[in-house]
């Protein structure tokens, strides 16, 4: 039994997680450092020196990263929901071939119905036709 986390599975929450997280640090690192550099400009010298810029590119990263997954998140949602959709237009394709065929098995059923019913007939005219012929020759001149 697999865990769903609300209706958009562990990738949603997840991105509600990431994306205020990320944006959250970043902003408090900024504000922090903007607020050292106002009390003490050589410590904040001191911490960009320690940190490097990798630490902010690293936290910009994660905000481009996180974008990149939502985008691919929502683009396999869309494909699904095209798949869904493919799913139940074929499945309505199908019920409409089965209508079809069991329209035309009914329709030729009836047709056998009445083409016996035409043989019935047909072979009745012809022995009316037969026993006519019959009388008719017994009462022909010259017999």
């Amino acid at each position: 039994m697999t865990l769903q986390i609300g209706s958009e599975g562990p990738a949603g929450w997840l991105r509600k997680l990431l994306y205020p997280g990320a944006a959250g640090l970043m902003l408090a690192v900024t504000l922090a450092f903007f607020e050292l550099l106002k009390i003490n400009p050589a410590a904040s010298a001191e911490l960009l020196k320690l940190w490097g810029p990798g630490f902010v590119l690293g936290l910009l990263a994660l905000l481009v990263v996180g974008s990149f997954l939502d985008k691919m998140v929502d683009a396999q949602q869309s494909g699904v929901q095209a798949q869904q959709r493919v799913a139940i237009a074929l499945t309505q394709l199908a019920e409409r071939d089965d209508r079809d065929r069991d329209r035309m098995v009914t329709e030729t059923q009836y047709m056998a119905q009445r083409m016996d019913q035409t043989h019935a007939l047909v072979t009745s005219v012809a022995a009316q036709l037969d026993r006519i012929e019959v009388k008719l020759r017994s009462k022909e001149p010259g017999d």
